[in-house]
């Protein structure tokens, strides 16, 4: 049961991208000079229905490799441990060991 929430995951982060790409033509419509006003006004009323439940935040990250939820480094979305033995071998550039 535990497998199906990485399925789950992904349906919402291409649900999140779709809405995404119409919330961006919407905020260009809005910037838009030549639009008349009333073009404006309902593109912002349109632009206010979508739920705050949409944003980049609101899903959780996940290991693109082994889709564990925790210690995910943002720049590389990989685990932590992924990402040591990774940068072992010199795969992630602009990675370096602490020393003390």
């Amino acid at each position: 049961m535990a497998v199906h929430w990485h399925i789950k995951n992904k349906l919402k982060k291409k649900e999140f991208q779709n809405t995404e790409l119409q919330k961006l033509f919407l905020k260009s419509v809005l910037i838009n000079e030549h639009l008349s006003k009333k073009q404006k006004l309902f593109a912002y009323e349109q632009f206010l229905k979508y739920e705050k439940k949409h944003s980049i935040s609101y899903y959780r990250k996940y290991c693109v490799i082994n889709f564990n939820g925790r210690a995910v480094l943002r720049q590389f979305k990989i685990h932590r441990l992924v990402a040591k033995k990774w940068a072992n071998y010199g795969f992630l550039i602009g990675l370096r060991k602490a020393s003390f």
